[in-house]
């Protein structure tokens, strides 16, 4: 690896080489940011489901909630997946209290998530929670899942470059 990095690196003057490792190590800090902040979202939702399942009296409901909260975790499927024909579910079967229960369980996830998570993945980032929100909707839609945690990736690598002052001369003033 150590060969083939400095075999690729030798290509480029040396300003590039430094901004490139800049880039690396800042990529690596900003991804690493990212799989903490959604570990702990992943775990609040793990948290929510599992005491919304336990006041609706499901039983086993550690091990749903453990499944619900992957299935929340993975870009476009979404704890929706599994709770809302749950919750369809249980009303055509006449078990209206847990449809309910089910339903404002869905309700109260969703609505916690678009809270919670802008705001910690922002705070763990460094970007503004409507910057991180905004990024996140702009990669969505023009990449898909994947654009939604690149494009926010993409921005804070530039912020990180802009910072360490590698942008700042980019373009060479000409003299006339």
């Amino acid at each position: 690896y150590a060969y083939i990095s400095s075999s690729i690196l030798s290509v480029f003057p040396e300003r590039a080489q430094v901004m490139l490792r800049q880039a690396k190590t800042a990529i690596v800090k900003i991804l690493g940011n990212f799989a903490r902040s959604y570990v702990l979202i992943l775990f609040i939702t793990f948290l929510e489901i599992w005491i919304g399942l336990e006041i609706i009296n499901f039983e086993n409901a550690i091990v749903i909630a453990a499944i619900i909260a992957v299935f929340d975790i993975l870009p476009i499927v979404g704890s929706g997946m599994v709770l809302l024909p749950w919750t369809i579910f249980k009303f055509v079967q006449g078990d209206v209290g847990k449809g309910i229960g089910l339903l404002i369980l869905y309700l109260w996830v969703v609505i916690a998530r678009q809270v919670i998570e802008p705001r910690i993945v922002s705070k763990r980032v460094g970007l503004h929670p409507l910057s991180t929100l905004l990024f996140m909707w702009l990669g969505l839609k023009v990449f898909g899942g994947v654009g939604m945690l690149a494009l926010p990736v993409c921005v804070l690598i530039l912020k990180d470059l802009h910072e360490s002052g590698f942008l700042n001369n980019i373009v060479e003033p000409v003299n006339e």
